[in-house]
């Protein structure tokens, strides 16, 4: 995928969070101009884990989200910024 190119991810998991965080990390990725090995190399993985990262092939946990948020310099928060949980078809209120 090349910087400037519309995000297109087809998610392979159901989890909202992870669906939504694989989007974050691609449209990180595309911001900062990097390739996909580039932010392997960044985050500390090999190219293949990441892939499947940013793809939603896998479900986040949490020391992965935060693993990867420490090597991009921002927090869990700023990384689900927006992101509203929801259980079936109803939204959780704070």
């Amino acid at each position: 995928m090349t910087a400037g190119r519309k995000p297109t991810n087809k998610h392979r998991v159901s989890d909202p969070a992870t669906c939504y965080f694989a989007d974050f990390l691609l449209n990180r990725r595309l911001a900062l101009g990097y390739t996909q090995e580039q932010m392997a190399e960044l985050i500390g993985m090999n190219t293949a884990q990441y892939g499947r990262t940013e793809r939603a092939e896998r479900i986040l946990t949490l020391p992965l989200a935060s693993r990867i948020c420490a090597a991009l310099g921002i927090t869990i928060s700023k990384a689900f910024e927006g992101f509203v949980p929801s259980v079936g078809k109803r939204q959780i209120k704070n």
